[in-house]
């Protein structure tokens, strides 16, 4: 063999990696996948099948755009759903913030407290909330409590959800809020994926839900602790 043209083993089964990523990625496989089939990292899952990754990210928010101007027309979800073949429960999630200002809008939200969101932005935006989920999320190792992954875009959850507490303690100003133990608690916290919270009982819209079938005085036992999930230790 002319060594000069020789080709290296390294070389080739970096080309044969990538084959095998690409082709996984054009089957629909996330890069997490695609990662754990062929033992790689994330990071050259990504590298491999970039172009194929952002054609793919491109075509959901196209599709995401189009489910939202049906659902703005009125178009019954089990109908979008059917028109860009994906399921009920996936409507419901890309339209979820719409729904809720149309059918949770001020005096009809059944947490209605006569206009807490600017309370709310405020607790959030607290240097206090931001010390709670970073202590959260160093008890936890950055590690999600449901998939067990490591990094990556995670979330703050809270077990009993945030407007509960806000309810049940009878809070009303920002002051009320700080001296609120319940609400400062890194128990009622828990570090997860961002697909792991959409998945949860509690996640956006269903809170609202859970508040309206059931009255403030029994949410402790519809809502704490909640059992839709395994938490690992």
């Amino acid at each position: 063999m002319d060594i000069g043209t020789a080709t290296p083993r390294g070389s080739y089964l970096g080309r044969e990696l990538e084959e095998k990523a690409r082709s996984l990625a054009l089957k629909g496989f996330t890069q997490a996948a695609i990662s754990k089939r062929l033992g790689i990292s994330y990071g050259s899952a990504y590298r491999f099948s970039k172009d194929i990754f952002l054609e793919r990210t491109k075509k959901r928010e196209e599709r995401n755009r189009g489910v939202r101007e049906e659902y703005l027309t009125g178009l019954d979800t089990p109908q979008i759903a059917k028109k860009f073949n994906i399921s009920t429960a996936w409507v419901r999630i890309i339209c979820e913030d719409i729904k809720r200002k149309r059918d949770y809008l001020g005096s009809k939200n059944p947490a209605w407290r006569g206009g807490v969101t600017p309370l709310v932005k405020k607790i959030r935006d607290s240097d206090k909330y931001a010390a709670w989920r970073v202590s959260v999320m160093e008890r936890d190792g950055f590690k999600c409590q449901i998939t067990g992954q490591i990094g990556g875009k995670l979330v703050v959850d809270h077990i009993k959800p945030f407007s509960i507490v806000l309810i049940e303690n009878d809070i009303s100003s920002f002051e009320e809020a700080l001296e609120c133990e319940e609400l400062w608690d890194i128990r009622n916290g828990r570090t997860l994926s961002k697909e792991a919270h959409i998945e949860t009982s509690t996640y956006g819209w269903r809170t609202y839900n859970l508040i309206r079938a059931k009255s403030i005085n029994n949410a402790n036992t519809v809502l704490s602790p909640r059992r839709d999930v395994t938490i690992r230790k």
